[in-house]
């Protein structure tokens, strides 16, 4: 009984063939895939304003990369430093309550930006 082996020439350049189609295929390993880029920054505009009691002001939140680009569909969460003075709704509303000074905060991500109320 003979046995059959491949030449030894062979075998290299299968396996070079098989590595060459899983990298190929999205299979070469650890660091092929990225995924989205995570918040670097949050531009809260505006980032100021003089309130009178009872007066509102909507604010917005832009989640940046590290390149400064906009980042659409981030989850971003509001919070009042001082709610006594200026609360601000999930959407970014804030209104003006008593007198004195609030420092709003938008987060997305870990990151956070923010906008001085007076009022």
């Amino acid at each position: 009984m003979t046995s059959r082996t491949i030449p030894s020439l062979v075998r290299p350049s299968v396996l070079f063939l098989t590595a060459l189609v899983a990298t190929a295929c999205g299979g070469g390993g650890a660091g092929t895939t990225t995924g989205p880029p995570p918040v670097a920054t949050v531009a809260v505009t505006p980032s100021s304003a003089n309130l009178i009691v009872g007066q509102t002001v909507a604010l917005s939140a832009s989640p940046r990369d590290a390149s400064g680009n906009a980042l659409s569909g981030r989850q971003v969460t509001w919070s009042s430093s001082a709610s006594e003075v200026a609360s601000v709704s999930s959407d970014g509303l804030v209104i003006a309550v008593s007198a004195g000074q609030a420092t709003i905060t938008a987060t997305s991500e870990g990151m956070a930006g923010t906008a001085q109320i007076i009022v």
